[in-house]
């Protein structure tokens, strides 16, 4: 049990390492296309119904759900940017 959570342990660490450069380059990315933030944040149910907050890279312009509310994104959705597509 403790060889597979070390081999995971360390499978996991070289994965982050190596796209690290993909991640930094979608990072300048977003930052460039329209100076907003480069991560949203959104609050998601863990176990047993704990709240925990989850980062992701913004795919949308910000705000996108402050005038409609939480809508699923459509295709040739106007919210989603360049980036994000």
């Amino acid at each position: 049990m403790r060889a597979k959570r070390s081999f995971d342990i360390v499978l996991s660490g070289v994965g982050l390492i190596v796209s690290s450069p993909l991640w930094g380059l979608i990072a300048v990315l977003i930052k460039l296309e329209d100076d907003g933030p480069v991560f949203y944040g959104q609050e998601r149910s863990g176990l047993h119904g704990v709240p925990f907050q989850v980062r992701k890279f913004r795919s949308m312009i910000p705000d996108a759900e402050a005038q409609v509310g939480a809508v699923q994104a459509t295709e040739d959705d106007p919210r989603v940017t360049r980036v994000g597509r």
